[in-house]
Parts: C-alpha cells; sequence; structure tokens
C-alpha cells in the first residue's frame, strides 16, 4: 500500500475485512502501522470502525476465548496472553475470561492429558507426573487446574 494512503481507501479496506471476520482494535491499528496510515487518519478511522460497530473488542475477546477454550483446548493463561497479544484491554480480558466457568478448562484439559499419558512409557511415577504438569501448563492451564485434573485421572504424588 502506499505511504499515506487517503482515508477513504483505508476504511473501504478495514470495513472490508471487518466484514469477514471479527478483529480487535489493536489489529486495526497494527495494520494501518503497517500500511504507513498517518495518525490523524487512523483515528479517524478508527473512531468510525468502532462507532459503527465493525470493531467490538468485547465481542471479539467472545469469540476468540470460545475458539481457543473449545476447538484449541487452551487454558486461561495462554488464552489471556493471546488476547494481549491481539491489544485486547486488560479489563475486557478479564471480564470474558471470568465468563468462562471453571468446568470448561478442566473438561478440555482431561482428554489431552489422557492422551499424553498413554503417549508416556516406561517413565517413573514422578516422573510421568512431572511431565503431565510441564503439558498442561504449556497449553496455558494453571498449577491448581492440572493437579485437581490430574488428582481425578488418578495420577497422584505417592504413585
Amino acid at each position: 500500500m502506499e505511504k499515506n494512503p487517503a482515508y477513504d481507501d483505508v476504511l473501504r479496506r478495514l470495513t472490508a475485512l471487518c466484514a469477514k471476520s471479527e478483529h480487535s482494535q489493536g489489529e486495526m491499528q497494527q495494520k494501518m502501522r503497517q500500511w504507513q496510515v498517518d495518525e490523524e487518519t487512523q483515528a479517524r478511522v478508527m473512531q468510525y470502525l468502532v462507532e459503527r460497530r465493525f470493531v467490538d473488542d468485547e465481542r471479539y475477546a467472545r469469540a476468540f476465548v470460545r475458539d481457543k477454550v473449545v476447538y484449541n483446548r487452551w487454558g486461561r493463561l495462554k488464552v489471556n496472553q493471546a488476547l494481549c497479544a491481539k491489544g485486547v484491554g486488560e479489563e475486557t480480558r478479564r471480564k470474558v475470561l471470568a465468563e468462562v466457568p471453571e468446568e470448561d478448562y478442566q473438561d478440555q484439559l482431561r482428554p489431552l492429558l489422557q492422551a499424553k499419558l498413554r503417549s508416556l512409557r516406561d517413565e517413573e511415577p514422578y516422573q510421568r507426573r512431572a511431565k503431565l504438569l510441564r503439558y498442561a501448563l504449556s497449553r496455558g492451564f494453571t498449577m491448581q487446574q492440572a493437579i485437581d485434573c490430574l488428582d481425578s485421572l488418578g495420577q497422584h504424588d505417592a504413585d
């Protein structure tokens, strides 16, 4: 895209993009920075997109969280970090993540750990539990969620 593109051109391209899928304000601002759009035009375009609800960070965050928890089986920490990287504000992240019941995370973590457990061969119980904990943490689940889930699967410390 050429330097300092016209407001109408930027607006047309971003509204078309927003019509296809949800996007955060941060993503739209990043796109305009890549296109080297001047600050004044960026502000005008963002105002238009927000006022007409082409961009709504809360709506975006809800869709993102649902997709990442259900389909990608990510934990709260990883989802929060990804939302932060997308430019979603802390208050919005906190509000949307609080709407997800703790049971949903456990329901996603349990089959992940069961599959991982089947892949571990000839491990000592302590090593097996440590590997499962590290795996759960790498998926963005909290230590407590991982411990609770392992305990429910019968992978206790005393094994």
